[in-house]
């Protein structure tokens, strides 16, 4: 979902507000229009912390010739 999106929704859910609807009734409108669309929401799991340090200096050294090889007028975010 867009940054847009996001805020359409924020104004959707003052604006219900503002006409008296209660927290509670637009938090059930919410959760029965993602139902309506099959939002499934997962609780994310952990992700081990543990890093190897040659592959990630293998990874910086293959970025740094990609970056290099690029035309001048490829953008690059990073």
């Amino acid at each position: 979902m867009s940054r847009d999106a996001h805020g359409c929704d924020r104004i959707k859910a003052v604006l219900l507000r503002s006409e008296g609807w209660s927290i509670t009734a637009i938090t059930q409108a919410l959760n029965k229009w993602l139902d309506q669309k099959d939002f499934i929401y997962k609780k994310i799991k952990g992700v081990p912390h543990t890093a190897d340090g040659a592959k990630q200096t293998e990874f910086v050294k293959h970025y740094e010739s990609l970056t290099v090889s690029l035309p001048e007028v490829q953008v690059v975010f990073s």
